[in-house]
């Protein structure tokens, strides 16, 4: 019988080029991540027979999740001005879970889109998006090339 485990959302550590993006998250998915393209393709032949194609692409994208009101938010609008003034900049992406050993990283990323804002009687909820050239996923602390 399995034993128990436990998961502590402040074991999940976010950054985004060389800052820290785990002030003021969103309840419920603060960071998700997500490859741009299947990374297979099941092809079937009229016979039956099956073939797997493995795509090259292995760009992505993350998600951050933050409130108005937090340092995530704020350091995202900085870089995001920053890069309409000066161009693209690329920054290292990476959230790392302790909870389980994974890893998921991007060398190169970039800020892909900025979130609509909303002003109300409550906190409003802000969704970055993060475009990634090569999003690497690894288990035990250790990039799979």
């Amino acid at each position: 019988m399995p034993g128990a485990r436990i998961h502590d959302p402040q074991l999940i550590k976010a950054s985004f080029g060389g800052r820290s993006l785990d002030h003021g998250r969103d309840e419920g998915d603060f960071v998700s991540t997500e490859y741009t393209k299947e990374q297979t393709t099941t092809h079937v032949g009229a016979d039956g027979s099956v073939t797997v194609s493995q795509t090259a692409d292995q760009s992505g994208k993350a998600t951050i999740n933050c409130m108005s009101t937090s340092d995530t938010h704020r350091v995202l609008t900085a870089l995001y001005e920053r890069q309409r003034a000066l161009g693209v900049s690329f920054g290292v992406f990476e959230v790392v879970d302790l909870n389980n050993a994974i890893v998921e990283r991007s060398a190169q990323a970039w800020v892909q889109a900025a979130p609509p804002n909303a002003y109300g009687a409550e906190v409003g909820k802000r969704a970055w998006v993060l475009g990634l050239a090569k999003l690497e996923r690894s288990s035990e602390g250790t990039v799979i090339a």
